[in-house]
C-alpha cells in the first residue's frame, strides 16, 4: 500500500502544482503584462515566463496521468465499479447515493 500512498501524494502534489501554475498565469501574469506600455515587452515578456510554465505544465501533466494511472490499477478501480474512474458517480450527479 505504500505505493498507493507515495502515487496519491505525487497526484495531488502535480495538480496543485498544475491548476496553482493556470491560476498564476490567469490571475497574476495576464493583467500584469496588459499594464505594460509596448506591445514589443508585452509579447517577450509573456514568452519569456510563459515557456517555464509550459515545461512546469508539462512535467505536472505527466506526473498527474501517470500518478493517476498508477493508482487506478493499483487500487483496482478498473474491475470494481460500472464506471471504472469514477466508481458509478458523475461530477454533475454526485450526491453520495451511488457511494459504495
Amino acid at each position: 500500500m505504500e505505493g498507493a500512498i507515495i502515487a496519491r501524494a505525487l497526484h495531488v502534489l502535480g495538480v496543485v502544482l498544475w491548476i496553482g501554475g493556470v491560476a498564476f498565469v490567469t490571475v497574476v501574469l495576464l493583467p500584469a503584462v496588459k499594464h505594460m506600455r509596448e506591445p514589443a515587452e508585452r509579447v517577450g515578456f509573456f514568452e519569456k515566463v510563459e515557456s517555464g510554465f509550459a515545461r512546469q505544465a508539462r512535467v505536472t501533466t505527466l506526473l498527474t496521468g501517470l500518478s493517476g494511472f498508477y493508482l487506478v490499477h493499483r487500487l483496482g478501480a478498473w474491475v470494481d465499479s460500472p464506471m471504472p474512474i469514477t466508481g458509478g458517480c458523475t461530477p454533475w450527479s454526485w450526491c453520495g447515493a451511488c457511494s459504495r
